[in-house]
């Protein structure tokens, strides 16, 4: 048997990594848009949605149902 080190990161501080990438946008894809979350606003708050860089539009979806 034996041990081998592997370093890994945890994200101990959002907000200086979120300003850190705002500085170095070249790691922009570190940031994932928790999406549920981002759905839930819109929904909520349908074209007055303040949240910037966010496209809400109404989707058509088509529903039949059962006679």
């Amino acid at each position: 048997m034996s041990t081998r080190k592997v370093w890994k990161a945890e994200v101990e501080n959002k907000l200086a990594l979120i300003q850190y990438v705002s500085a170095h946008p070249e790691f922009v894809d570190l940031l994932d848009a928790n999406m549920p979350a981002v759905n839930k606003i819109a929904l909520a708050l349908k074209q007055n949605c303040p949240l910037a860089g966010v496209r809400v539009f109404e989707d058509n979806v088509l529903a039949a149902r059962a006679a």
